[in-house]
């Protein structure tokens, strides 16, 4: 009879805890603007699968070894039973999971499996329900030990998710990648476009100095754009000189190519979000035969 009560037990931990993510779908789903209750009934089927495999192959052993452990412990049983349960799926969580909403989902199964188990298998026997103040005050401690790192877990993972964001009070970032290097010496020029004055730069212009950060195509002739501290991708624009004619580069699977033959000269770049523009240049060495000038 105890091991009909102790599954029966797991089934129905495993429905609340299918009806509760079910409800905190809805609530975030509304919350966020996306509510689908087909959706999130389709889902259900799924999850309480899911999470009634886990608890019968996870929870059903831990329950019936509490139940051989605590069924003599007199009022401390309850208490004691409470413990395994809880403390049990929390190291189980971690152990499986091993991240916070997957520890906080199992310590939740197991508290449910706990209060079903108190109700069905012990419910019959009449105990008393009142516990002493220490029974409170173990469980408080069981709790607090449990709680405490989670929150400390959650908000460190509040806190790296809030430091990916963007800074939008500092410009953006661009890096010139050319063989395996990023270039140092592009001089950025940030500026907003509501600015007076806020435009783009499309005036390259050869050159004879070549001393610093330069792009030498002796070693290659490609390089890559990309852009940090902002969420959307900008267009980006390059510009060079053929001749006396200025002409936009065009990126071939994401990889810029500078035509060789060319004279020595310092390309225009620009990275263009709807609402800003940040202006760069590199330098560009055309020799092909020798990196030295």
């Amino acid at each position: 009879m105890m091991f009909y009560k102790k599954i029966l037990s797991a089934v129905l931990a495993a429905f609340g805890l299918s009806l509760t993510f079910l409800l905190l779908s809805l609530i975030s789903g509304a919350v966020n603007g996306y509510l689908d209750y087909w959706d999130a009934w389709m889902m259900m089927p799924v999850f309480l699968l899911a999470a009634g495999g886990f608890i019968v192959a996870v929870g059903l052993p831990v329950s019936i070894v509490s139940y051989y452990i605590v069924r003599n412990k007199g009022k401390s049983r309850r208490l004691l039973n409470f413990s395994i349960h809880v403390l049990s799926a929390a190291v189980a969580g971690f152990f499986i999971f091993r991240e916070v909403y997957g520890i906080l989902l199992t310590v939740f199964a197991g508290f449910l499996y706990f209060l079903f188990d108190e109700w069905l298998l012990y419910h019959s026997k009449h105990e008393p329900v009142k516990g002493t103040k220490w029974d409170t005050a173990f469980v408080a401690l069981v709790l607090v030990c449990i709680g405490v790192p989670l929150f400390m877990a959650i908000w460190n993972s509040g806190r790296e998710e809030d430091d990916d964001l963007p800074d939008l009070s500092k410009p953006p970032v661009i890096s010139v990648v050319w063989n395996e290097k990023t270039l140092e010496s592009i001089k950025p020029k940030y500026c907003k476009v509501e600015v007076k004055g806020c435009t783009k730069e499309m005036d390259p212009y050869y050159t004879d100095s070549l001393k610093g950060d330069v792009l030498d195509t002796y070693y290659s002739n490609t390089f890559t754009l990309s852009a940090a501290n902002r969420e959307g991708e900008p267009e980006f624009e390059i510009y060079y000189l053929e001749g006396e004619e200025v002409k936009e580069l065009r990126p071939v699977n994401g990889v810029y190519v500078v035509p060789l033959g060319l004279k020595d000269q310092v390309m225009k770049g620009n990275a263009v979000w709807e609402n800003e523009i940040l202006t760069f240049e590199a330098t560009v060495n055309m020799i092909e035969t020798s990196p030295a000038k």
